[in-house]
């Protein structure tokens, strides 16, 4: 079986690496030199070349040389643009003011958050206006 070293370049001149190198349902790929090692197993067999990025060729073995120049296929594709929608911006956050709440005991309670942790500050004074001079209790609650 007769085996040809060939090397596939560009119309550039440059190797082409990858080129698919086929003939009845067996191939090979060509080295990063854009080198490969044909076999034929029948007198004239052909051998198709391709690449995404060049035009196929299909050339006897007894016609294809040292060399095997392929041309560049130009595969144009429609632009493309892209648009996004402005985001209105975001409104700042509000500060919570709520007057003093009583619970149902009448004690007053104060309500409040602190980052993401809810507190409840009770003291035993029943006035709002007070200061706080008995015990305090802070707890949190569920959020």
């Amino acid at each position: 079986m007769p085996t040809k070293r060939i090397q596939v370049l560009g119309d550039d001149g440059f190797p082409v690496d990858n080129a698919h190198i086929t003939s009845n349902g067996k191939g090979v790929i060509t080295d990063f030199d854009g080198f490969a090692t044909l076999t034929a197993t029948q007198q004239n067999q052909r051998f198709t070349f391709s690449h995404v990025a060049f035009k196929n060729r299909t050339l006897a073995f007894n016609n294809i040389g040292n060399t095997v120049t392929m041309q560049t296929d130009v595969n144009t594709l429609p632009p493309v643009v892209i648009t996004a929608k402005k985001k209105p911006p975001t409104p700042p956050r509000k500060k919570p003011t709520a007057p003093p709440k009583k619970d149902n005991t009448g004690k007053v309670v104060l309500y409040g958050t602190l980052a993401g942790i809810a507190l409840a500050v009770m003291t035993s004074s029943s006035e709002p206006e007070e200061k706080p001079t008995r015990k305090e209790e802070v707890r949190t609650l569920k959020m």
